[in-house]
């Protein structure tokens, strides 16, 4: 049995593993299309160690449902993956390899030698041409992405054996601090000067979600849901007694009102 000690021990050694391909330079280049990306802007260790609250409602699942064989969709950096291959699992994951230099090739030969397969491949364009599998995960994907999900659904629905398992994640657009800023006039969407200083065609996030939407979403591509969760994995949005005392009002929003908090996840089933 995996237990959330052992997923968090073997997903911290794999963000520990990715990282020393990390460098200002990669970074750099990561943020030439979305400036929220730069290294003054994100720490991407500090995210990736902090994700393993999102990826663990993925695995608590996966064991549940008996999948064997898994798929991440955009999984970038694939400290997930080489933790879910750590784990057991088959795994494969995607990228468009077209938009990577040079630069990333350590990281991709890395990951392939940790025994995941890397598929290069964009399903917001093209139609899938591997195997099925008995679970997808498209983490933090969906709201980079412009455009009608239609297409990438079907693909979605081509990628999973039948009954397989569609796991989704996003930032959630009525967070209680992207409301709370709303009525102060400050929007709640990526901030004006972040698309402006960004390379066309801007990749940062084009679209955040409701619970409501995530649900009607599977409706709309005939997917069943599952189960769906709201909750915060950022450290100083975890509710304590700590962060009761210092931002009661907060926390009160995310322990009693769950659609306040930071992420959306829903669990979707192919018919």
């Amino acid at each position: 049995m995996i237990t959330k000690e052992l997923f968090r021990t073997i997903y911290s050694q794999a963000v520990t593993e990715v990282m020393q391909f990390w460098s200002p330079t990669i970074q750099q280049e990561i943020a030439l299309h979305n400036t929220g990306w730069s290294p003054d802007k994100t720490n991407t260790p500090d995210y990736l160690q902090a994700s393993w609250v999102r990826y663990w409602k993925v695995v608590e699942q996966l064991q549940q449902s008996g999948a064997t064989s898994v798929c991440d969709v955009g999984g970038f950096w694939g400290a997930f993956p080489i933790a879910l291959r750590k784990l057991g699992f088959t795994v494969s994951m995607t990228e468009a390899l077209k938009y990577y230099s040079n630069t990333f090739t350590p990281l991709f030969d890395y990951i392939r030698a940790q025994g995941v397969t890397i598929h290069d491949y964009d399903p917001f364009d093209e139609t899938p041409r591997f195997d099925q599998y008995d679970a997808v995960t498209v983490m933090a994907v969906l709201e980079h992405y412009p455009h009608s999900l239609q297409f990438f659904m079907n693909n979605m629905k081509l990628m999973l054996k039948p009954k397989g398992l569609l796991f989704i994640d996003v930032p959630n657009i009525a967070y209680f601090t992207r409301r709370l800023r709303f009525l102060r006039g400050i929007t709640p969407l990526v901030s004006i000067e972040n698309i402006y200083k960004s390379r066309v065609p801007f990749i940062g996030h084009h679209h955040e979600y409701t619970l409501t939407e995530l649900h009607t979403l599977a409706k709309l591509s005939d997917f069943t849901v599952v189960k769906d969760d709201c909750f915060n994995y950022t450290p100083s949005r975890i509710v304590s007694p700590r962060s009761l005392l210092l931002h009661p009002v907060r926390s009160l929003s995310f322990a009693f009102f769950r659609t306040t908090r930071e992420v959306l996840f829903i669990v979707m089933q192919n018919k």
